[in-house]
């Protein structure tokens, strides 16, 4: 993304040099206008979403780390454990096991119970096992909805 915001801020100086020099000495120049004027369009476009989006990545990670120190653990029991299916249909195998989705029923603090979804890339055998059994998950304290299992990252791999 760096070089994405690095080419639009190119495209963007581009511009502004085809408007400068394409209007100096005869008079003005309607193609330098419009041609400086798009790539200026264009270059400032990409600029500005590479910058959001680097931003938004940036964030994300940050969370995550944040996920070990700052997270708030909480005990649940699982009830369930099901393949994860891609958009594109079928189960997602990576070389650790299957990419798997757990079901925690969460006690919530002001009473009642909470059913919350985790992954978890395991034998599938393994994570089966696990149903019935407590369990200890981290939330992250800004960001209810940026959980995982304890031990783990949020997409499911172990913590190296």
């Amino acid at each position: 993304m760096r070089f994405v915001f690095w080419l639009g801020l190119a495209f963007v100086i581009a511009g502004l040099v085809v408007v400068i020099t394409g209007n100096t000495g005869a008079g003005i120049s309607v193609p330098a206008i419009i041609g400086g004027g798009v790539l200026f369009v264009l270059g400032g476009t990409l600029a500005l979403t590479a910058r959001g989006i680097t931003k938004a990545h940036e964030r994300a990670a940050a969370a995550v780390r944040d996920l070990e120190t700052r997270g708030v653990r909480r005990t649940g029991i699982v009830r369930d454990v099901v393949p994860f299916a891609s958009p594109m249909g079928g189960a997602v195998l990576q070389a650790e096991g299957a990419q798997l989705v757990v079901q925690i029923e969460l006690e919530r603090p002001e009473g009642g119970t909470q059913r919350v979804t985790c992954h978890l890339v395991e034998n599938t055998e393994d994570a089966r096992a696990r149903i019935g059994k407590p369990i200890t998950i981290l939330e992250h304290p800004d960001d209810r909805e940026l959980r995982t299992i304890e031990g783990y990252l949020p997409n499911g791999r172990r913590r190296a």
